[in-house]
């Protein structure tokens, strides 16, 4: 019986501490334990460095764009998470050798397919592209003087897009994978900011400025009440019908100047046409800018200060001290970083209305210091993005895998 006394007391001050240690972190950091624990990886392939991740699909397969050793051209590579095998799909980000044309990945999905824009050294030039290793690489033409603006590609291969047949006529569109423009019925002097696999279409329309959102019941203005729709912008939108955007602060004021005088701009919001849209938390006097969700409703994106040197004599102090630091640095042997080397940034998840540091999620951070971005997620939960680990060059950035960890393991 004392025996089980004592075990009974290990049990009731295992359960106070725990207790105490849930209050004890949302005391410190505003918020719940986290969820989820993840295991982090670097994202590295032989042969090529200046690794930068841009999505990761369903099919355990992520797109990146890197940089072979020997060359300066940046090549858009796709890799397999499990079995590690790459394909080459022949674009190129960036190629000198080639003139600087190049392409502009906007959209990946579960099939392996890309779709986006042609780029050359002045920029767009106008022309949309899909490529997929079953039919290589198919370009869109648009009419003289118009051009395609390339935004998502779904697992049905249905592509939407915005059309400029002028410089200032916009149409919203649908391109199904035989090439058909379907424009939704809508008018022009409108355009399209995301597609999800069951075709809901959401985009914007002028005179007078409002959202929409198109699906099978048909076209509707999108209700947005309490986010300023002139400056809200949508990003995402899952199969579930959620989307994510940002928009501009309601405390953040614009002087005659242009400039803002008072907080930050941007936050982001979350929400669907039946039940409207809510502000996501965001870190006090940052950029907190969604990014991407999933079909579990997990958003993630980063927050990050652009105006960190901004203040009377400010730009001197920071002069200084990266003068200490150059000498500690000598001393030393080796970068010493700072987080504000990369303007701050601070990769974030949202789960459930609450808002989390990614690296806080970690399980075993190793030589890892601290996740600046977060790019792409998908329904695993896995994550990828950019961080900053001990043997990271100063002012440059290492890319990450995160897995989920199964409880238990």
């Amino acid at each position: 019986m004392e025996f089980l006394g004592k075990r009974s007391s290990i049990a009731v001050f295992a359960l106070v501490a725990v207790v105490l240690l849930a209050i004890g972190y949302r005391f410190f950091t505003g918020g719940p334990p986290p969820p989820t624990r993840y295991s982090i990886q670097e994202i590295e392939i032989e042969g090529f460095h200046h690794v930068y991740p841009l999505f990761i699909n369903n099919s355990n397969t992520l797109l990146i764009q890197a940089t072979r050793t020997g060359s300066n051209d940046s090549e858009i590579l796709s890799i397999n998470s499990e079995s590690n095998s790459v394909v080459e799909t022949g674009l190129f980000r960036h190629s000198p050798s080639k003139g600087e044309l190049g392409y502009w990945p906007k959209s990946f999905n579960d099939l392996g397919e890309i779709a986006g824009n042609v780029m050359e050294a002045t920029g767009p030039t106008g022309e949309g592209f899909v490529w997929s290793a079953k039919r290589g690489l198919v370009v869109f033409s648009p009419q003289a003087g118009g051009r395609f603006d390339i935004d998502t590609i779904n697992n049905r291969s249905e592509i939407a897009a915005t059309i400029y047949t002028s410089a200032t006529t916009t149409h919203a569109c649908i391109t199904s994978p035989s090439g058909e423009i379907n424009t939704l019925g809508i008018a022009t002097g409108s355009g399209v900011s995301a597609l999800n696999n069951l075709g809901t279409v959401l985009g914007w329309k002028k005179d007078p400025f409002c959202w929409f959102v198109a699906d099978e019941k048909g076209v509707n203005d999108l209700s947005m009440e309490g986010i300023s729709m002139e400056s809200a912008v949508l990003i995402r939108v899952n199969d579930l019908g959620n989307a994510i955007g940002n928009c501009q602060k309601s405390d953040s004021t614009v002087t005659t100047e242009g400039t803002l005088s008072d907080g930050y701009p941007i936050e982001g919001f979350f929400g669907n046409q039946a039940e409207g849209f809510g502000r996501l938390k965001g870190i006090s006097g940052m950029q907190n800018l969604p990014t991407d969700i999933n079909n579990h409703d997990q958003v993630i994106g980063h927050a990050y200060d652009q105006d960190r040197l901004v203040g009377s004599g400010s730009l001197l102090l920071e002069r200084m001290r990266m003068i200490i630091e150059g000498l500690r640095e000598i001393l030393v042997g080796h970068p010493i970083h700072r987080r504000s080397d990369l303007g701050d940034s601070v990769a974030l998840t949202w789960i459930d209305g609450e808002l989390y540091r990614l690296e806080d999620m970690v399980e075993d951070k190793g030589d890892w210091l601290w996740l600046i971005d977060a790019q792409s997620i998908n329904d695993q939960g896995q994550i990828v993005g950019n961080g900053i680990r001990k043997d990271t060059p100063r002012g440059s950035f290492t890319p990450y895998l995160l897995t989920p960890v199964e409880k238990g393991d």
